[in-house]
Protein backbone atom coordinates (compact mmCIF):
# COMPACT_ATOMS: atom_id res chain seq x y z
CA UNK A 1 0.00 0.00 0.00
CA UNK A 2 1.55 3.28 -1.07
CA UNK A 3 0.07 6.24 0.80
CA UNK A 4 2.35 8.78 -0.87
CA UNK A 5 0.68 11.30 -3.18
CA UNK A 6 2.40 12.19 -6.41
CA UNK A 7 2.57 15.88 -5.49
CA UNK A 8 6.04 16.60 -4.07
CA UNK A 9 6.37 20.01 -2.45
CA UNK A 10 8.02 21.05 0.82
CA UNK A 11 6.00 20.94 4.02
CA UNK A 12 4.99 24.35 5.34
CA UNK A 13 5.00 25.17 9.07
CA UNK A 14 1.21 25.59 8.88
CA UNK A 15 0.77 22.07 7.45
CA UNK A 16 3.04 20.66 10.14
CA UNK A 17 1.18 22.48 12.93
CA UNK A 18 -2.18 21.22 11.62
CA UNK A 19 -0.80 17.67 11.38
CA UNK A 20 0.50 17.78 14.97
CA UNK A 21 -2.85 19.12 16.26
CA UNK A 22 -4.79 16.35 14.45
CA UNK A 23 -2.32 13.74 15.66
CA UNK A 24 -2.68 14.88 19.28
CA UNK A 25 -6.46 14.56 19.04
CA UNK A 26 -6.18 11.08 17.49
CA UNK A 27 -3.72 9.87 20.12
CA UNK A 28 -5.77 11.25 23.00
CA UNK A 29 -8.89 9.47 21.70
CA UNK A 30 -7.02 6.20 21.11
CA UNK A 31 -5.24 6.33 24.48
CA UNK A 32 -8.55 6.98 26.23
CA UNK A 33 -10.09 4.00 24.45
CA UNK A 34 -7.18 1.68 25.29
CA UNK A 35 -6.50 2.87 28.86
CA UNK A 36 -9.69 4.45 30.29
CA UNK A 37 -8.52 4.45 33.92
CA UNK A 38 -5.18 6.12 33.13
CA UNK A 39 -6.67 8.64 30.69
CA UNK A 40 -8.57 10.31 33.55
CA UNK A 41 -5.25 11.68 34.78
CA UNK A 42 -4.13 14.31 32.28
CA UNK A 43 -0.40 13.73 32.81
CA UNK A 44 -0.70 10.09 31.69
CA UNK A 45 -1.98 10.99 28.23
CA UNK A 46 0.93 11.29 25.78
CA UNK A 47 1.31 14.57 23.91
CA UNK A 48 2.95 15.08 20.54
CA UNK A 49 5.11 18.04 19.63
CA UNK A 50 7.44 19.13 16.87
CA UNK A 51 9.95 21.91 16.51
CA UNK A 52 8.06 23.54 13.67
CA UNK A 53 10.88 26.05 13.16
CA UNK A 54 13.05 23.12 11.98
CA UNK A 55 11.02 23.05 8.76
CA UNK A 56 12.19 26.61 7.99
CA UNK A 57 15.87 26.20 8.83
CA UNK A 58 17.80 25.78 5.60
CA UNK A 59 20.83 23.98 7.00
CA UNK A 60 22.31 22.39 10.10
CA UNK A 61 25.23 23.91 11.97
CA UNK A 62 27.67 21.94 9.81
CA UNK A 63 26.12 23.05 6.51
CA UNK A 64 24.01 20.00 5.63
CA UNK A 65 20.46 20.71 4.48
CA UNK A 66 17.75 19.64 6.91
CA UNK A 67 15.81 16.68 5.65
CA UNK A 68 13.51 15.77 8.53
CA UNK A 69 11.46 17.18 11.39
CA UNK A 70 11.44 14.94 14.46
CA UNK A 71 8.00 14.44 16.02
CA UNK A 72 8.36 13.88 19.77
CA UNK A 73 6.03 12.01 22.13
CA UNK A 74 6.10 13.16 25.77
CA UNK A 75 4.39 11.59 28.74
CA UNK A 76 4.96 12.09 32.44
CA UNK A 77 8.76 12.09 32.68
CA UNK A 78 9.92 10.69 29.35
CA UNK A 79 10.34 11.80 25.76
CA UNK A 80 10.81 9.64 22.72
CA UNK A 81 11.01 10.08 18.97
CA UNK A 82 7.52 9.28 17.66
CA UNK A 83 8.17 9.58 13.92
CA UNK A 84 9.91 11.78 11.39
CA UNK A 85 8.42 13.97 8.66
CA UNK A 86 10.46 14.42 5.51
CA UNK A 87 10.44 18.17 4.84
CA UNK A 88 10.77 17.92 1.05
CA UNK A 89 7.77 15.61 0.55
CA UNK A 90 5.68 15.34 3.73
CA UNK A 91 6.36 11.60 4.00
CA UNK A 92 5.90 9.98 7.43
CA UNK A 93 8.87 7.82 8.43
CA UNK A 94 9.18 5.36 11.33
CA UNK A 95 11.99 6.02 13.79
CA UNK A 96 15.10 3.87 13.76
CA UNK A 97 16.55 5.82 16.71
CA UNK A 98 16.24 9.24 18.36
CA UNK A 99 18.20 10.85 15.52
CA UNK A 100 17.52 8.60 12.54
CA UNK A 101 14.41 7.69 10.57
CA UNK A 102 13.91 4.23 9.11
CA UNK A 103 13.78 3.74 5.37
CA UNK A 104 10.53 3.70 3.39
CA UNK A 105 7.61 6.07 3.91
CA UNK A 106 4.68 4.84 6.00
CA UNK A 107 2.34 7.54 4.66
CA UNK A 108 2.14 11.25 3.90
CA UNK A 109 0.74 14.08 6.01
CA UNK A 110 -1.16 15.40 2.98
CA UNK A 111 -3.04 12.17 2.28
CA UNK A 112 -6.48 11.73 3.86
CA UNK A 113 -5.53 8.28 5.21
CA UNK A 114 -2.33 9.27 7.08
CA UNK A 115 -3.95 7.95 10.27
CA UNK A 116 -3.41 4.36 9.10
CA UNK A 117 0.35 4.97 9.20
CA UNK A 118 0.39 6.00 12.90
CA UNK A 119 -0.89 4.67 16.20
CA UNK A 120 -0.40 5.53 19.89
CA UNK A 121 3.13 4.14 19.84
CA UNK A 122 4.48 5.62 16.60
CA UNK A 123 4.63 4.85 12.90
CA UNK A 124 3.46 1.38 11.98
CA UNK A 125 5.53 -1.41 10.47
CA UNK A 126 5.30 -2.05 6.75
CA UNK A 127 3.10 -4.99 5.82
Amino acid sequence: MNNTPTEQKPVTPEELAAFVAELNAKIKAEFTRLYPTLAVQADYVPTISANIDDANKPATAWGQPRKYVRIIKSDRSSRSAYCFIEIATGNILKTASWQTPAKHARGNIRSPWWGTALNVYGATYLR
